[in-house]
C-alpha cells in the first residue's frame, strides 16, 4: 500500500492530482484545511486543502514492495495488529453472548473483521440479547445497514430504517430498496426556511453554537445573500467581543454591504440596538461561541437571547462532528430554544449520517447549509432530498469526481 499527502487550492484540484498520480483506485484517507505561505501570527496565508490518499500497489517478489513504500508497510503492520485485536474482542463478545442466551444463533455474515463493522456487529448482539427482532436475513439488508453505519448514522436509527424498508416489501430487489430508503430518509428530514415562515418585520435571527463552527462567516454569507440577491434591508448585531478581531471582521463585511452594525455586550445594549433597527427587514445576530461544557456562559447567552421575545435562534453544527459530539452540543444548546439547524463545513466532511441522527434526535428542521468559505456563494437553503442523498452516499457531492463515484 502506498500512502501520500497532497496539497491543492481546492478539493477538485486535489482529486485530479491524486487520480493522475495514484490512479482511480486511490482511496481518500483524510482531508483538512491548511494555510500555505502564512507569515507572522498566521496572517496573509493562502487557504489550501490537504488530502491524504492511499492505493494498494501490491508488492514485488521479494516482498519488499515498491520503492519508497517502507512507511506504508509499517502502517499496514499496525493495521493488521489492530484487526487481530478486534477479532479477539469479537470472539470474546460472541462467547459471552452464547453463554447469556444458552444457544448458538447464527453469526451475522456482515461481520468481516473490518474495524468499521465492529459497531454494527455489537449492535446486532445487543438487539438479540434484548429479545428484539434481528436484522432480516437477506444479505442485501445487511449491506444497506452497514452503509448507514459507515456514514455515521446511529445504530438504532439505522436498524429502524432498514427494518422499516424491508418490512414494506421483503422481496424487492436491491435497487428498489435503496430507492425506498432514500425516499424514507427524505421524509424524515424536515427542512424550513425561517425567512419564509413569517411575515413579521423585522425578522431577528441569532446564530448560536460552539466555538469554531463558523458563525461569523455564516452571518456574513446570509447577510450578503439577503441584501444583494434578495434586496432585503439587513442589519448586523454582534456580541462576539471575546475573539480577537471578530468585530472588525464583521464590520468589514458591513462596510462592503453598506449595512449597519451594532456591537452589544449586555441585554440592555441589545434592546437599545434592536429598537434603533426597527426599520430593517432582517437583523442577523452573531454570538460568541460557547463550549457545550460551560454552563455559566450558556446561561448568560440565554439571558441575552431573552432580551427581546422576537429573537429566534438557529443552532450551527459542524458536519465533521461525530454522533457523540453532536449529542453534547444538542444537550447544551437545546435549552436555548433554537428553532432550526444550520450545518456548516460540508465541504470538509465525508459523512452526513451523524447530522441525520441529530435531526431525528432534536426534532429540529434543517434551515441552511454552508459548503465553503466564499461569501455568499457557499451558502444555500437546505434540501431534504439532498440531505437524504448525503446520508446514504456520503459527502462531498459538490465535486464532479465525488458525485460520479457515488
Amino acid at each position: 500500500m502506498r500512502v501520500k499527502t497532497f496539497k491543492a487550492m481546492d478539493m477538485k484540484e486535489a482529486l485530479r492530482i491524486i487520480k493522475e498520480e495514484m490512479g482511480p483506485q486511490a482511496v481518500i484517507l483524510s482531508t483538512r484545511q491548511v494555510t500555505a505561505g502564512k507569515r507572522a501570527f498566521g496572517l496573509l496565508g493562502r487557504p489550501m486543502v490537504e488530502v491524504t490518499a492511499a492505493v494498494d500497489d501490491g508488492g514485488d517478489e521479494d516482498g519488499k514492495g515498491s520503492a519508497g513504500n517502507n512507511g506504508s508497510l509499517e502502517q499496514m503492520g499496525g493495521l493488521e495488529e489492530v484487526r487481530a485485536r478486534i477479532e479477539e474482542l469479537r470472539e470474546e463478545v460472541w462467547r459471552w453472548f452464547q453463554c447469556q442466551r444458552g444457544s448458538r444463533p447464527q453469526v451475522p455474515s456482515f461481520w468481516g473483521g473490518d474495524p468499521e463493522d465492529l459497531r454494527g456487529f455489537l449492535s446486532f448482539l445487543v438487539r438479540q440479547c434484548c429479545g428484539e427482532s434481528p436484522l432480516v436475513d437477506s444479505g442485501i439488508d445487511r449491506e444497506i445497514f452497514l452503509r448507514l453505519i459507515r456514514q455515521g448514522v446511529k445504530e438504532g436509527h439505522a436498524l429502524r430504517m432498514v427494518e422499516r424498508v424491508c418490512r414494506r416489501d421483503p422481496g424487492s430487489p436491491r435497487g428498489e430498496r435503496i430507492k425506498d430508503l432514500q425516499r424514507l430518509l427524505a421524509r424524515l428530514i424536515r427542512v424550513q426556511d425561517p425567512l419564509e415562515e413569517t411575515r413579521e418585520r423585522p425578522v431577528i435571527l441569532a446564530l448560536v453554537g460552539p466555538t469554531g463552527v463558523g458563525k461569523t462567516t455564516t452571518v456574513a454569507k446570509m447577510a450578503a445573500r439577503c441584501a444583494l440577491q434578495e434586496g432585503r434591508r439587513v442589519a448586523l448585531v454582534t456580541n462576539d467581543t471575546y475573539r480577537i478581531a471578530a468585530v472588525e471582521q464583521l464590520r468589514t463585511y458591513a462596510r462592503i454591504l453598506r449595512i449597519p452594525l451594532e456591537v452589544v455586550v449586555e441585554p440592555v445594549d441589545l434592546q437599545r440596538s434592536l429598537k434603533a433597527l426597527e426599520d430593517r427587514d432582517l437583523i442577523l445576530m452573531d454570538t460568541t461561541g460557547r463550549s457545550p461544557l460551560d454552563g455559566v456562559e450558556l446561561i448568560r447567552l440565554k439571558e441575552l437571547l431573552e432580551a427581546d421575545t422576537r429573537i429566534r435562534s438557529l443552532l450551527l453544527v459542524n458536519a465533521n462532528t461525530d454522533v457523540d459530539g453532536l449529542e453534547r452540543v444538542l444537550s447544551a444548546f437545546l435549552p436555548l430554544g433554537p428553532q432550526g439547524l444550520i450545518v456548516t463545513k460540508l465541504d470538509e466532511s465525508i459523512r452526513f449520517g451523524a447530522i441525520f441522527s441529530a435531526v431525528l434526535q432534536s426534532r429540529l428542521p434543517l434551515t441552511y447549509v454552508t459548503t465553503g468559505q466564499r461569501v455568499p456563494e457557499d451558502f444555500r437553503k437546505a434540501s431534504s432530498e439532498e440531505a437524504a442523498q448525503w446520508t446514504l452516499w456520503g459527502l462531498p457531492s459538490f465535486y464532479e469526481e465525488a458525485a460520479g463515484a457515488a
